[in-house]
């Protein structure tokens, strides 16, 4: 596999100045690695969200595309958009800042030279990552982390957060069941359950500073457990889909 090129996939409900932020970046320091831009929105999203959306759209051009997602939550909005992405990779990203979207670029240099692997970022693989994060929820991540690390037998460091490329074909691959917030673990740890080489890359985390709210709370966060003990005792091959089952 080689990598051409990277489609982002960018959530957006009610913000505006941090997903122009987040375009003018990703557009500006590694455009010619980028097919396209999909910001993919629920039906409800604010107004001032949509106009931002074609405001982006009408700046510049086929780079920035608008997916109105069909199927429920974080899930669905990844498996609608992957559905019209043109490209050899893509990657959830966070529409809000929350992963300091500096890192794309250092994200797709290493892609290049690992195409076959996943390569995502990573909030603790240096110190120093988390600004402005709340303390009661930074340490239950850390915590999270060095349990779902024991329960995986894995290194990988940051195990819930799955921003960063991974091949169309693998992401195809995979018989996804998450929708909502839970299928942010879940896209990292089935692909530590199949054995398939993760490659991190260290990324800043933030919490909400501009605009927004979290949609996740303690209890949706506890949830991820369930992810967890489900994918680590699955079959891998039930992991899959039917198609890719012996392959």
């Amino acid at each position: 596999m080689k990598f051409v090129s990277l489609t982002p996939i960018v959530g957006a409900t009610d913000e505006t100045k941090s997903l122009e932020i987040t375009v003018d970046n990703m557009l500006s320091t590694c455009g010619e690695d980028i097919d396209s831009i999909i910001l993919v929105r629920p039906g409800n999203a604010s107004d001032e969200c949509k106009r931002k959306i074609r405001e982006l759209i009408n700046r510049y051009g086929s780079k920035v595309r608008e997916v109105v997602q069909t199927e429920p939550g974080i899930g669905g909005a990844v498996r609608d958009s992957v559905k019209v992405s043109a490209s050899s990779h893509i990657m959830p990203f966070p529409g809000d800042l929350a992963i300091d979207v500096d890192c794309v670029k250092a994200l797709i240099d290493k892609a290049k030279i690992y195409p076959d692997s996943y390569v995502k970022s990573s909030r603790w693989l240096i110190k120093g990552s988390f600004t402005d994060y709340p303390f009661f929820r930074k340490e239950f991540n850390r915590a999270a982390q060095v349990f779902l690390r024991l329960l995986f037998q894995s290194k990988v460091t940051d195990l819930t957060n799955p921003v960063g490329p991974m091949p169309v074909e693998m992401f195809n691959s995979i018989d996804w069941k998450e929708q909502h917030f839970l299928f942010l673990p879940e896209m990292v740890l089935v692909p530590v359950r199949l054995g398939i080489d993760i490659v991190e890359v260290p990324a800043k985390c933030t919490g909400r500073r501009l605009e927004g709210r979290s949609k996740n709370s303690f209890i949706k966060t506890a949830m991820y457990l369930k992810v967890a003990f489900r994918v680590r005792f699955t079959p891998k091959n039930k992991l899959l889909k039917n198609d890719n089952k012996n392959s």
